[in-house]
């Protein structure tokens, strides 16, 4: 992640918008690095109301089913339920499933 600052308004105020790639691995100790280089005084976070509608409706089911699944495959595999919960595949899964 890359960051100018921002011109100063007449206030000297200061705006900076970062954008994220949401899958990205190192996304967020890239964030967490830009977030303490700014030191921001304000943190405004876009999330639609469809999603964290849908995420309360959902998530709970499907990340149960998830696990159960992951469970199933990694008996069938031969690997622990732990295991088969921290491969990156599921973990993707999970992540997306979580209220941001």
């Amino acid at each position: 992640m890359a960051s100018r600052p921002s011109p100063a308004d007449s206030s000297g105020a200061h705006l900076t918008l970062v954008g994220v790639v949401h899958l990205d691995p190192e996304g967020e100790a890239k964030l967490a690095g830009l977030l303490q280089d700014l030191r921001p005084d304000l943190i405004s976070l876009q999330i639609s109301p469809f999603a964290i509608r849908w995420r309360r409706a959902r998530a709970p089911e499907l990340a149960a089913r998830l696990a159960r699944n992951a469970a199933l495959a990694a008996g069938r595999l031969g690997l622990g339920r732990s295991e088969a919960l921290a491969h990156g595949a599921i973990e993707t899964v999970a992540a997306q499933l979580r209220m941001p």
